[in-house]
């Protein structure tokens, strides 16, 4: 008798395959073209950094400087528009720094080394609550899905930080999972990063579990004290206005069109209404 072919079992292996063929053919394609690495979101990360090393940490949130900036990427003279603001809090700018260096492509690729290795560890605690759930096959598989999954590497392929975000929403699950209270809290406060998010992942525990906000607290006066440190309070008033620009959504390019959200979602099947239409 012939063994007994496992068709699902094929059927994983030969996507899984797939993937890690087709998306590095998709970094590569997307780092020989100019049109598509100025475009992507890194942009105003590089910005930041250069500003941060160049003019002081204080600044990365002066408009006229990342337009400067990234003007000197593109080669030519951008209209606010076609600037990305850098709208991230300013405990992520040392991170900019490190990956920012004078050639743009080759910062491009630190920072997606950087990301990737804080999705390592994130992608590790979210696999833990598994693993009575699943053998240790089951339980790998899990893990190389959750790495491959496409926003995962959209994110990646585009600049952008939600390895940070990944990363506090994997150790907030972790924290749930061992009814660790202060794990809870250091990932809300790793969230922050997305401060709505935080702000809406973090509503539940204001009526019940008060030792869970309480960490919150302490790690996001913690964030918020390095925050001061690092960027002067210039900096702080500096992010807090460019929120607004976020906020407004006009001006500047902000991409999100193409961000996973209600706004996003709305502007891609009504792409004639614009962004201040779109919010209430």
């Amino acid at each position: 008798m012939s063994p007994k072919i496992n068709f699902p079992r094929i059927a994983i292996i030969v996507i899984i395959f797939s993937l890690v063929l087709i998306y590095p053919l998709l970094w590569l394609r997307m780092l020989s073209d100019p049109a598509q690495y100025t475009g992507a979101d890194f942009i105003a990360f590089y910005a930041a950094g250069r500003i941060a090393d160049n003019e002081g940490a204080a600044q990365a949130y002066d408009l006229n400087l990342q337009q400067k900036y990234q003007e000197e990427v593109i080669g030519r003279k951008m209209e606010p528009e076609e600037t990305f603001p850098y709208i991230h809090p300013p405990f992520v700018i040392p991170l900019a720094q490190i990956a920012a260096t004078y050639d743009y492509l080759d910062s491009f690729q630190r920072w997606a080394a950087l990301m990737i290795l804080l999705l390592i560890p994130g992608i590790f605690l979210l696999s833990a609550p598994v693993s009575d759930l699943f053998s240790r096959t089951e339980k790998l598989v899990f893990a190389v899905s959750l790495f491959l999954f496409f926003p995962v590497f959209q994110s990646i392929l585009l600049g952008q930080d939600n390895a940070i975000l990944f990363l506090g929403i994997s150790i907030m699950a972790w924290g749930t999972y061992k009814k660790a209270d202060w794990a809870v809290g250091l990932g809300l406060a790793c969230a922050a990063v997305r401060p709505h998010l935080a702000l809406f992942l973090l509503l539940p525990f204001v009526f019940q579990k008060r030792g869970i906000l309480k960490w919150f607290i302490l790690f996001a006066f913690a964030l918020a004290v390095f925050s001061l440190a690092y960027a002067g309070i210039g900096g702080l008033e500096g992010f807090l206005r460019i929120l607004t620009v976020s906020g407004s959504g006009e001006g500047y390019r902000t991409n999100e069109e193409n961000m996973i959200n209600l706004i996003g979602l709305v502007s891609r099947i009504l792409p004639s209404l614009t962004p201040v239409q779109i919010r209430p």
